[in-house]
C-alpha cells in the first residue's frame, strides 16, 4: 500500500490452499482496486436493454433476492437448468458453463 492505493499483492508463504503462490485472478485483481471505472455504489436493470440506475444497498439487495426467488419458481417449473455453475481459472468458466449447457441442449 501506498497511501489508499494498492500497489502489489504478494500471497502469504503459509497459506494452506496456495502454498506461497497466487492465482491469476489474485495476482492481477489488485489492480481493478483503484480503476477509474471501477462501479463504487450498487447498480441495477430489470432487462439487458435498460440503462443501469444506481440504487442503496437495501434496494440491491432486496431485488438480488427477489431475482433468486423468481428463479427458484421458475426451476420449480421447469427443471431444466439455464446454467451450471463450474469452478476454474476465468477464462475457461464460461467455456466450460457452454459445454455443459450445450450438452444439456442435446439431451433435450
Amino acid at each position: 500500500m501506498k497511501g489508499d492505493q494498492v500497489v502489489r499483492m504478494t500471497p502469504s508463504k503459509e497459506g494452506q490452499a496456495n502454498h506461497g503462490h497466487s492465482c491469476v485472478k489474485g495476482r492481477f485483481a489488485w489492480g481493478y482496486a483503484s480503476h477509474s471505472d471501477r462501479v463504487l455504489k450498487p447498480m441495477v436493470r430489470d432487462k439487458v436493454s435498460d440503462p443501469w440506475r444506481e440504487v442503496s444497498w437495501e434496494e440491491a439487495i432486496g431485488y438480488a433476492a427477489s431475482r433468486f426467488k423468481q428463479t427458484q419458481v421458475d426451476a420449480d417449473q421447469n427443471p431444466e437448468p439455464l446454467l451450471h455453475p463450474a469452478r476454474g481459472p476465468p477464462q475457461t468458466e464460461p467455456r466450460h458453463m457452454l459445454l455443459i449447457r450445450g450438452k444439456s441442449l442435446k439431451q433435450a
